[in-house]
Parts: C-alpha cells; sequence; structure tokens
C-alpha cells in the first residue's frame, strides 16, 4: 500500500477549515444522496460516464443538465431548498480478499461548506452565475505533488480515542468513528468562462488555497466551497487482509490521491447573493441566515425527503461485485492511471428511458428499478395484491396472526395463509404475517410509500411498515362456510344461551373427525334435529336453541375446524349452527333414490303430482288423465345447495295405482300441510321456515278427472 505524506490536525485545519472565528461560513447539509450510479454531466455529458459517483441536491441531475433545468428540480436532497446545485464525487469501494467489490456506505451523507474567505475585509465576493461548473482534484493521480490541486484534498481519519494526523492519501489504520474525505474548489474565476475543456482552467486557487489573493488570471472571487464526505470503513474493519485495508475510489484508485469533486450551480441566484452578503454568522448554523428556507423533516433527516430514479441500468452497489462498474482495473501508481473506455470483463450497459423522483424508502413500482432494488411482489403465484393498508385502531386489519420471523417474505407468509385457507394476507413491520377471512376496508387503503419495510428474509421484497400493510387476495382459496351438508342447512353463527349452552348435548369426536360432516353425522345418528361446532372441535347437538343465543355476523364464526382446516367450526363462545332440513320416507315408487342428500320424491298419482320443498316437477298430458292411466313427466331436476340428487321417474306403461308419498320435515319451526285439490293445479304453500318450498305444478291440455286428493306433510 502506498504510504501517505502526513500533516499535523492543527495545520490542516488552519490551512482548510477551522481559521478565525469572525471569518462568516454556513454549512449546507445533504442527508442522504440524490442517487449512485455512473453518470457526470460535467465530463461525460450526454453519455454513461467512466466510474461510479455519489451524486447530491438538485432532482433534475441529469447526464446533460442546464442552470435552468436543475433550478426547475422537483426537490433537493440537501437542506436549503432554494439551492438545486448538484455535488458529487466518486464512489468508495473495498475489494475483498476473493477479488470482488463492496461499495462503503457513507455516514450522514455530505456537507458542503460555503466559506466567505476574501482578499481583504473589503473584498466582495460574487455569486455563482448562472450555468457555471467546476471540478476539483485529478482522477488520475496516483502519487502525491506538492501542488495547489493536491494539497486542497486530504483525509480525516475519525478516532476520538485516539487522534490520528491528517493525510493527503488514504490511512493505512482503521478509523473507528470513519474516514473522511476532504476536497476545497478553487475559489477565482476567470470572469468569463463558465466551464472549460479541462473544467478546471477557467478556475484558480487563492494564494493561500482557501484564503489570500487571486491571481490576476483570475481576478473575480467567489465565496469558497469546501466538500466533507465521512464514510463507515470501521463496519469492514474484520475484512481487512494481508495486513491492510482495500479501500478503493470507483475509477480504481487504491492510494486516495485521485480523489476529486463535481459541482454545477443551480442557486436561486438572489438567495445566494443576499446570504453571501449579509449572513456573516461564524457559527456555520443555517438557521442563523433568514434567507434559506430550510427542509427540518423527519424524511430529511432520514436521508429520504428526495431520491431519484437511476439513468443507467446497472448495479453499482452490494457486496459482491465482480468488478469496479465501468473499466476500471485498479492501478496503485506512482504513474498516472490510465482511463479506459471499453474492456472485455463487463457487459453492454443499457439506459433507462426515463427517470422519476419520489421520496421516503419506498421505491414506488412505476419507476426504474435495478435488480437490487426492492419493490412491491405483485403477483405471487395464487395471490392478487390489493395495496397498502393501514391500522388506525386498536383492532388488527387481518385478525389472525401467523408468524413473527426473521426469515419473513410475502411468499412465505401467504403460504402459511393459503395452507390454513385464508382469503386475505398481509405482512408488517418486515417481520410479521397476519391472515384473516373478513375482507380488509378500502377506507383504510393507505400511500404505498408507507409500506416501505423491506421483508427480513428479501431486502428485495417490500413487507409494509408500521402500522402498514402489503395486502393480498387469494386467487385460489375455498369458502370455509358449509352452507349445507346432506339434509342439513347452515343457520349462520350463533352466540351461546344467557347462562346456558345453545345446545345442551355434547358429542365426543375423534380430532380427524372434528369436522361438519363429523358432527352432523353424530347428531343425525342420535337423533337430534339441530347441530353445531365450536373452538374448531366441539360438537354440540339438541333440538331447540336455548334462550338467549341468537345469530350473529357469520364473521365471527372464523374458528378453522380441527379436523378440516377447510372449514370453519365456529370460534370462542360461537358454534356453527346447522338444522336437519328433511327426513323422506318414500313408498310405492318404481324407481329408487339413489341419494345420501337432501331428497326428493315423485308420486305419480290419478290426478297430481306433488313436489318435494327442494324439487319441481311438471307433468303435462297430452290429452286427459285418468284415474286408471299412467303419467309421463315431461322433465326432472332435483338439487340441494351442496350434493344435488337425481331422481327416477316412475314412468309406467299402464296405470300408476294407489301411490302415496309421505315426507317428514323436522325442523325447530311448526310443519304446515299443504293440499292440493282436483279443481285446480295443485299448489304447494307454507313450509317450515327451516326449509325452502318450490311449487309443484300439474297442467293438462283439457280436463283433469275423477281426481283424488293428495296431500304432503311437511
Amino acid at each position: 500500500m502506498v504510504s501517505s505524506t502526513q500533516f499535523t490536525t492543527a495545520t490542516l485545519l488552519a490551512l482548510a477549515l477551522n481559521v478565525a472565528p469572525a471569518l462568516a461560513f454556513f454549512r449546507l447539509i445533504c442527508s442522504a444522496p440524490l442517487v449512485v450510479e455512473r453518470a457526470d454531466p460535467i465530463v461525460s455529458p450526454g453519455k454513461i460516464s467512466g466510474h461510479v459517483h455519489t451524486i447530491h441536491g438538485g432532482s433534475n441531475f441529469a447526464l446533460t443538465t442546464s442552470f435552468e433545468e436543475l433550478r426547475a428540480s422537483d426537490c433537493t436532497s440537501c437542506m436549503v431548498q432554494e439551492d438545486m446545485s448538484n455535488y458529487w464525487t466518486p464512489s468508495l469501494y473495498w475489494e475483498n480478499e476473493d477479488g470482488t467489490f463492496q461499495n462503503v456506505p457513507q455516514v450522514g451523507g455530505m456537507t458542503a461548506y460555503y466559506l466567505q474567505r476574501r482578499d481583504n475585509d473589503s473584498a466582495a465576493l460574487t455569486t455563482f452565475p448562472a450555468g457555471f461548473r467546476m471540478l476539483a482534484g485529478s482522477m488520475n493521480l496516483r502519487e502525491f505533488n506538492d501542488v495547489q490541486d493536491q494539497l486542497a484534498i486530504n483525509y480525516v481519519c475519525l478516532d476520538y480515542d485516539d487522534p490520528k494526523a491528517a493525510t493527503y492519501g488514504f490511512p493505512d489504520y482503521n478509523c473507528p468513528q470513519g474516514l473522511r474525505a476532504q476536497i476545497i474548489f478553487p475559489s477565482c474565476w476567470d470572469g468569463v468562462n463558465l466551464d472549460s475543456d479541462d473544467h478546471k482552467s477557467h478556475m484558480a486557487y487563492p494564494s493561500g488555497l482557501d484564503n489570500g489573493v487571486c491571481p490576476d488570471s483570475h481576478p473575480i472571487r467567489f465565496i469558497t466551497l469546501f466538500f466533507e464526505t465521512t464514510y463507515d470503513i470501521n463496519s469492514l474493519v474484520d475484512q481487512r487482509w494481508n495486513g491492510s485495508h482495500h479501500m478503493v475510489w470507483a475509477m480504481g484508485d487504491p492510494t486516495g490521491y485521485g480523489y476529486h469533486g463535481d459541482f454545477i450551480n443551480g442557486w436561486d441566484l438572489d438567495t445566494l447573493e443576499n446570504a453571501i452578503n449579509n449572513c456573516n454568522s461564524s457559527s456555520g448554523l443555517l438557521e442563523d441566515c433568514p434567507y434559506f428556507t430550510l427542509d427540518n423533516s423527519d424524511l430529511f433527516w432520514e436521508g429520504k425527503n428526495c431520491i431519484r430514479s437511476p439513468i443507467v441500468d446497472e448495479i453499482v452497489t452490494g457486496t459482491a461485485l465482480a468488478a469496479l462498474p465501468g473499466c476500471n482495473p485498479i492501478q496503485d501508481g506512482p504513474d498516472s492511471a490510465v482511463m479506459y473506455s471499453t474492456c472485455d470483463n463487463i457487459a453492454n450497459t443499457t439506459l433507462f428511458n426515463d427517470t422519476q423522483v419520489y421520496n421516503g424508502s419506498f421505491i414506488p413500482d412505476n419507476v426504474n428499478h435495478l435488480a437490487n432494488q426492492p419493490s412491491t411482489v405483485a403477483n405471487p403465484t395464487n395471490w392478487t395484491y390489493m395495496g397498502c393498508y393501514g391500522e388506525y385502531s386498536n383492532s388488527r386489519l387481518l385478525t389472525h396472526m401467523m408468524s413473527t420471523d426473521d426469515t419473513m417474505t410475502v411468499e412465505s407468509c401467504l403460504a402459511l395463509c393459503q395452507a390454513s385457507n385464508y382469503k386475505y394476507g398481509g405482512v408488517e413491520y418486515a417481520t410479521q404475517c397476519f391472515c384473516s377471512n373478513t375482507e380488509p376496508p378500502t377506507t383504510q387503503v393507505i400511500s404505498a410509500e408507507s409500506c416501505y419495510q423491506t421483508c427480513v428474509g428479501d431486502d428485495l421484497e417490500y413487507c409494509g411498515g408500521p402500522n402498514a400493510l402489503n395486502v393480498y387476495k387469494s386467487d385460489a382459496w375455498i369458502n370455509p362456510i358449509v352452507t349445507s351438508y346432506k339434509s342439513w342447512t347452515n343457520l349462520g353463527c350463533y352466540t351461546e344461551a344467557t347462562n346456558a349452552r345453545a345446545l345442551i348435548n355434547y358429542i365426543s369426536l375423534a380430532t380427524t373427525n372434528q369436522t361438519i360432516a363429523g358432527c352432523l353425522d353424530a347428531a343425525q345418528a342420535k337423533g337430534y334435529t339441530m347441530a353445531g361446532m365450536e373452538y374448531g372441535g366441539e360438537c354440540w347437538a339438541g333440538n331447540a336453541l336455548s334462550a338467549g343465543s341468537v345469530n350473529t355476523s357469520q364473521s365471527e364464526c372464523n374458528m378453522l375446524c380441527n379436523g378440516n382446516s377447510l372449514e370453519y367450526c365456529g370460534a370462542g363462545n360461537r358454534l356453527s349452527m346447522y338444522t336437519l332440513s328433511r327426513v323422506v320416507s318414500s313408498s310405492a315408487v318404481s324407481s329408487s333414490v339413489a341419494s345420501t342428500s337432501v331428497v326428493s320424491s315423485k308420486a305419480a298419482s290419478s290426478s297430481a303430482v306433488i313436489s318435494s320443498s327442494t324439487a319441481s316437477s311438471a307433468a303435462a298430458s297430452s290429452s286427459s288423465v285418468a284415474s286408471s292411466s299412467s303419467i309421463a313427466p315431461s322433465s326432472s331436476v332435483v338439487s340441494s345447495t351442496v350434493v344435488s340428487s337425481s331422481v327416477s321417474p316412475a314412468a309406467a306403461s299402464s296405470s300408476v295405482a294407489s301411490s302415496t308419498l309421505s315426507s317428514s320435515v323436522l325442523s325447530s319451526a311448526s310443519s304446515s300441510a299443504v293440499s292440493a285439490s282436483a279443481s285446480s293445479a295443485a299448489s304447494l304453500a307454507s313450509v317450515s321456515a327451516s326449509a325452502s318450498a318450490s311449487s309443484s305444478k300439474a297442467s293438462s291440455a283439457s280436463s283433469v278427472s275423477s281426481a283424488s286428493s293428495a296431500s304432503a306433510s311437511a
């Protein structure tokens, strides 16, 4: 590793920053990068730049940009809202022992100092003009030369317990509180050019680097710009190898001498001029200058107030990059580095069609996403994304918490919900999974950016946020409410009785048989006409409800059956309630009913066709129907709520005599008799409250004679 020229901290501070307290300055805070990518509209306008930069400031930063475009920015990642300038430096990487690279994160973003240094107390400072841009430092340098261009660059190793001397190149030891890279920009302007071919010649340093007298060739004095950026190299202390650190700037510089910075003016010119001329505090605090509008929001201090989607479709951050992005082999000097435009070890890099600005931790789905950036899982298998929902009360949006897991992903949560046949699933707080069969109200849909936390099990997926859930709806859900079974009909969800059981007879079931079918079959075998499941596995039965048991919301019966996770079996003090609809006994019918579900029976008599409560039939004859004639039904459709049953009608070749139908319907309501007379088409009416009756019609083309009466009791 190349050794660094050192000097004392006191000398550095006197030279660069900590001058006499009477000298004014203000400190512009940029809390987090606007974007990190290979873009540089000064050195590489209109094309992908040679190496990665970390960019701060106005959101209209682009491969090419103008003063007017910057002034039209939607936001800035820096604190003063009148400043839409852009500030950028190369990104810092760490070479891993296996030859891969990882980016080193900045600590607290970047700070741009505006130092009001003058030739003398009466000398004027000029505001940066519209369209002005400049560069400080030289990316090709790999050794130290005692010239102003390199004296302007230095590093401070932050170690509060053991302060170190500052260096002009990378220090070869750890910095517990971070490594601070510093660069002073030239402040003497030629008064003519807003830029130059090398982006530096139109500017010069004053005699004292950040103070003193400007050369005659560059007589106009600007305010002095000074960048300060801290990097968290302490987080990589355990990854040192060969007894050394392995920091490298994005252009393949392991020495630190090639550090550089860029600036494009985007200030509101009147604001900057007023600040230069009238804000004379030596505190450096932006609050001491009344011309500034400051962003003091939580989003700003969290570094989330202004972010721009990338222009270049290229992964430039991560822990195991195969190479430094672009064509940047490591060159440690001492000769100046050669910059390559093409190389064999990288694929062609493309541009996105456009860029968009957003804030917060959430990357909207409609903006450019790099392959290593998080996004909302929009279409997981068998699920549909519904949106980001907020929880505003003490009640849960989705009622069943399934898991809190340090490996949580959207897919793992939804798998839990699907296994238990829940219709809705959602993730919250990056680690929590909730499910429900009750649809969350649309009134609780909130902004997508509230669901900004990435899943602990997959940082490329969003898993809700504080009191916010990414909610999904199952496409494979099976309704767990058994609406009917055989001769049983669902009555809904019922409460327990007042100081008693709603149904007083408990029926013990094996766990595997703790299902709706298991309970109802057992109840019917014991002669009960009502039955219900409670607590997911308790079967209760009887012939009437105890006083005080009432119907309540079906959503309150939401416990899945112990023996079948696709069915509801009540809940705590709630019963999924069923009533036995009818038990049918048929006699003298020439065809049998081959079904164990709701049974319908048809009897052809000398005068009429009677229909059960769950079936309808029509009998039509071409002429008269006599007591000894045969009946040929024209159609027969028999169905129940859950199980369909077909009935073979008696189609006699001659006469069907003395055919009778007897049906008994066991119900909690009273039965009523229905008579059909010969003088009218047979009609049915007044059936029990727990069974719905369909009509029975007998029609003839001419006359109905010698009809005897038929009765059906329900």
